[in-house]
């Protein structure tokens, strides 16, 4: 047993290393799409959660159109711990907040700028488990931290999953492709939903355009690494699950 897991983490760093190889080469692609993803591709979409995790956590920024009018999210993702610290705003109010896989912690917000304070407050949190099936932001929050995993997905099973290449784009510098993954039912959420990711060529995920059980299109954008933050003592430990684009 003890052998078997010292060689486990070298077996999925091979497989890291072997898809962003493959990744690395290219592969010709139609001049207009939709069409079924490439081999190059499916990699692509099999170790970006995988790259994700290994940098720690992504920033992230999103605006979110609900009933009471737009919300403007913005924060970092830990994909070690599997837990998020963001700023919402929206309606006059804003609130601090930090939420796993089942919890959400909300504290009212004072301070100036669009991004959560570097220290968490002092204040007790609102304190409730998140509600994905009703709630369009919860389903986001619980989306983001999906991401990120410990090891690649499969890409035979992503291409053989309805996976589409849509186009080429760019986003600022960075040329990527707009990769259409299988419809899958996100965490959380009872119905089948839409994510196109925005990746480039190593598998950085830059951009995902997701409709969520049918709802209004959201966009979110990831600007580079993570601030490091505090988890709340308050925040519960949260279930193992481990969803990946080939689920």
């Amino acid at each position: 047993m003890v052998t078997h897991r010292r060689r486990q983490p070298l077996r999925w760093l091979s497989t890291f290393a072997t898809l962003v190889a493959l990744s690395a080469c290219g592969s010709p692609q139609a001049a207009t799409g939709p069409r079924p993803v490439t081999a190059d591709e499916a990699n692509r979409l099999a170790i970006m959660r995988f790259v994700g995790y290994q940098a720690g956590g992504q920033h992230f920024h999103t605006e979110l159109a609900t009933g009471q009018g737009l919300l403007v999210v913005d924060g970092d993702l830990d994909y070690r711990q599997r837990v998020g610290y963001a700023k919402v705003s929206g309606s006059g109010s804003s609130f601090t907040l930090q939420w796993n896989t089942t919890t959400l912690l909300a504290w009212p917000s004072l301070e100036p700028g669009a991004s959560p304070p570097p220290e968490l407050p002092a204040a007790v949190p609102t304190n409730r488990r998140l509600a994905a099936t009703s709630s369009s932001i919860d389903a986001t929050l619980t989306l983001l931290l999906q991401f990120g995993q410990d090891r690649p997905d499969n890409a035979q099973l992503i291409a053989q999953n309805g996976s589409r290449w849509l186009r080429s784009a760019n986003l600022g510098s960075n040329q990527v492709d707009v990769l259409q993954g299988p419809r899958s039912t996100v965490k959380g959420t009872t119905r089948d939903s839409t994510l196109d990711y925005w990746v480039d060529s190593r598998g950085h995920l830059q951009r995902v355009d997701a409709a969520l059980g049918g709802g209004a299109p959201t966009t979110i954008l990831f600007a580079g690494a993570y601030r490091p933050f505090t988890v709340s003592p308050h925040l519960k430990a949260p279930t193992r699950d481990n969803p990946g684009t080939g689920s």
